[in-house]
Parts: structure tokens; C-alpha cells; sequence
């Protein structure tokens, strides 16, 4: 930017031009605002059973895809309800059995032979639920992504609703915004937008992906979600920056 300054010296029309050099934050408008970014998705995962554990099989950081193990617990009580309820449903089908061959024969009621049916879907749930029990020794993972932190050992036991581990989704980072409602007047989705993140040094183009759902009364301010053209490896979750919108962005909104 340079200021322009006139002067009239002895009949002589100067002309002083002061050059002052501009920030990254001066060449752009005043539509600016501190952004996020974010995990697609996060969770905490916490234990279904209260058992020991045998093995984690992953570490802070680490990335994982869905339907790994991440944990394997002790399960030797869960196996044996297991291997007892398919016996206990191979009995039923057997009794059954021998309860329609009598009825064949005049020998057993139509009764009994429900009676016996009623008993194969009781002990056929009893498995199911021993089956879905025993499932829960491994711990898989719910989605792709990384490990957050660890919270428990290998060989410490747990209880359930215990806290186990914490993951996120970094395959593709939003960017969380709270601006002025007054914004609402000309941003929608689709609009572009820049953004420099502190961090890196580096600037990002991105667009709105979704508007709040409602406007805070008492700070005049909406949640805003915008998404990054692209994947970049150099981006993380937790890190933040400065987003700018173009003076006319009303006039180049990004089709989408």
C-alpha cells in the first residue's frame, strides 16, 4: 500500500509517495474470523464387559482402519456360557425331534410338541446372546482413523462403561467457524473461502458446507462448518487459524 502526498513548494508541485509494506492480514478484507479444524468423526470408546485385557494392539498416534482389533480381553468365563448354551440348543432340537417323531406315532400331544419348539427359540436366543457376548472380547475399531490416547494397560482389569480408548477420523478435517450473524445476510453454502492456518504457515481454499441451525441472541453469533477442497497431509486436527472471505464472494460463490 502506498500513501500519495501533495505538496506545493515555490511554485513546484511535489509529489512524496510513502511505501509501507503490508502483513498477510492487511492485503485481505475484513470479512475475517478464527476457524478450527475438526475430525469428521471422534469417539471415546468405552468397555461393554468387565473383564481383563489381554493385549492392546495399537498405540498413541497410530492409525488404524475399520474393523481392526484394537483390544482383546480375557474371555474364558464368556467362552464357557458359549460352549454351554450351544449344548443346551443342540438338546432342545434333539428333544424336538423325538417330541414329533411321538406325535407321528400318537404317542405325544400337539401340545408338547410346541412346548418343545417354545424351548428350542428360548435356547436359541440363550446362544445368540452368548455368541454377541463373546464377540465383544475383541474390540474393533468403529471407523478408519488414529488413536487419540490410550487410557488403559494391558492386564488391568475393567468395569463396564470404563473408558478405554479415544479415536478420530482425520481422512477429511472440517473447519469449525462462529461468526456474526449479520453474515448470514450474503453467506450460504458453497461460498469460498481462505484459509491460513497458524501452524503450518500455509494457506488452504476451502468452502461453507453447512450454516448453525440457530443464532446465539446474546453474542449475535452462528455456527458455521466449511470443508477444505482437499486432503492435505500436513494438517491435523486441533490445529487453527484465520479464515478470510473475498469482498465479493456474494458474486463467486464456489458451485457445489
Amino acid at each position: 500500500m502506498s500513501n500519495v502526498v501533495l505538496l506545493l513548494r515555490s511554485g513546484l508541485l511535489l509529489i512524496i509517495v510513502f511505501v509501507i509494506p503490508l502483513s498477510f492480514a492487511d492485503t485481505r478484507s475484513d470479512l475475517a474470523v478464527r476457524a478450527m479444524l475438526e475430525p469428521v468423526q471422534e469417539a471415546v470408546v468405552s468397555s461393554e464387559l468387565a473383564a481383563r485385557i489381554n493385549a492392546i494392539t495399537v498405540r498413541n498416534g497410530e492409525a488404524f482402519n475399520k474393523g481392526d482389533p484394537l483390544m482383546l480381553f480375557d474371555c474364558s468365563l464368556l467362552q464357557a456360557n458359549l460352549d454351554e448354551a450351544q449344548a443346551d440348543h443342540g438338546g432342545a432340537l434333539l428333544q424336538l425331534e423325538n417330541k414329533r417323531d411321538l406325535f407321528r406315532l400318537n404317542s405325544a400331544g400337539q401340545m408338547e410338541v410346541r412346548l418343545a419348539e417354545l424351548d428350542v427359540d428360548r435356547m436359541k436366543a440363550r446362544l445368540d446372546s452368548a455368541k454377541t457376548m463373546k464377540e465383544r472380547c475383541t474390540l474393533k475399531a468403529p471407523f478408519s482413523g488414529r488413536v487419540v490416547d490410550v487410557m488403559v494397560n494391558p492386564f488391568e482389569s475393567v468395569a463396564v462403561s470404563d473408558e478405554l480408548i479415544s479415536l478420530l477420523d482425520d481422512s477429511q478435517l472440517e473447519v469449525s467457524l462462529v461468526l456474526p450473524s449479520s453474515w448470514l445476510s450474503w453467506l450460504e453454502t458453497g461460498v469460498p473461502f481462505s484459509l491460513m492456518v497458524d501452524e503450518t504457515g500455509k494457506e488452504y481454499a476451502g468452502y461453507i458446507t453447512r450454516l448453525g441451525a440457530r443464532v446465539d441472541a446474546v453474542s449475535q453469533s452462528v455456527r458455521v462448518t466449511g470443508q477444505l477442497n482437499k486432503a492435505h497431509s500436513d494438517l491435523m486436527a486441533g490445529m487453527s487459524g484465520t479464515v478470510w472471505f473475498d469482498n465479493n464472494t456474494d458474486k463467486n460463490k464456489k458451485s457445489r
